[in-house]
């Protein structure tokens, strides 16, 4: 998460927008590690985990790179290094 923040800052302004997506956990435990972790982008909850199923999502964390289309171009399952990521983000925008 906090590479994703670091890139959402660098890239906001490009067009590049990051939503978590948080399955199955209570709002109150979620708005608390957000503050902790000084997240700025947004966040979904998915409480019955339906988004996760509709994507495909079994393992977390899942990270999908959507194009302006709102296509999915790139999927990573598990943790990626934030050179890993950025390459991914330049690609899309």
């Amino acid at each position: 998460m906090p590479a994703l923040e670091s890139l959402y800052a660098e890239y906001k302004s490009n067009g590049f927008i990051v939503v978590a997506v948080n399955v199955r956990q209570q709002r109150d435990a979620v708005t608390a590690f957000i503050r902790k972790m000084g997240i700025s982008y947004p966040l979904a909850l998915d409480p019955e985990s339906i988004a996760a199923r509709n994507y495909g999502v079994f393992g977390l964390p899942p990270t999908f790179f959507l194009d302006r289309a709102g296509r999915i171009k790139y999927k990573i399952l598990g943790e990626a290094l934030e050179k890993t990521l950025k390459k991914l983000v330049l690609k899309i925008l």
